[in-house]
């Protein structure tokens, strides 16, 4: 293994673009990037490689990305918190996911697969909902977000 670039440190980790290289990199909340990130990222898109930190050596990678975020980033390319090419260049395929509890529709069938998924998971077999149950959870806030996997 070569030799660490930092004092102290004695091996070299992958970052997350190299671990994710030949694949796809989630980025959450990529609305609450710092400005200076965003122009390292803007650039790992746009030239397919990075240097690690003290390094000399381009590092190639070849990465999908999936970004998400709750704040509006028309706004923040507007406000100047967000840059507008980055926008751009991850604005390929959008995706809007209107909040659960704009979309109560879809609670029982949410909460039948995840009985599933995790019924699934345990060996046994999906409980069911009773049609009281279904009704009481449409009929709840859902203030909080919720993902699907």
């Amino acid at each position: 293994m070569r030799k660490a670039l930092l004092p102290g440190a004695n091996t070299i980790r992958q970052g997350r673009f190299e671990q994710a290289d030949g694949g796809t990199l989630f980025l959450d909340e990529i609305g609450d990037m710092p400005l200076d990130v965003q122009t390292r990222l803007l650039r790992v898109l746009a030239d397919g490689q990075f240097y690690r930190v003290g390094g000399y050596a381009p590092v190639k990678v070849d990465v999908r990305i999936i970004a998400a975020t709750h704040q509006n980033l028309e706004l923040r390319v507007q406000e100047g918190k967000f840059r507008e090419d980055l926008f751009h260049r991850l604005n390929v395929i959008r995706i809007h996911l209107p909040p659960l509890r704009e979309r109560r529709e879809d609670i029982p069938r949410l909460a039948r697969h995840f009985l599933q998924v995790a019924a699934h998971e345990l060996g046994v077999e999906a409980k069911l909902l009773h049609p009281e149950t279904e009704t009481a959870l449409t009929r709840l806030a859902w203030a909080w977000v919720t993902c699907v996997s």
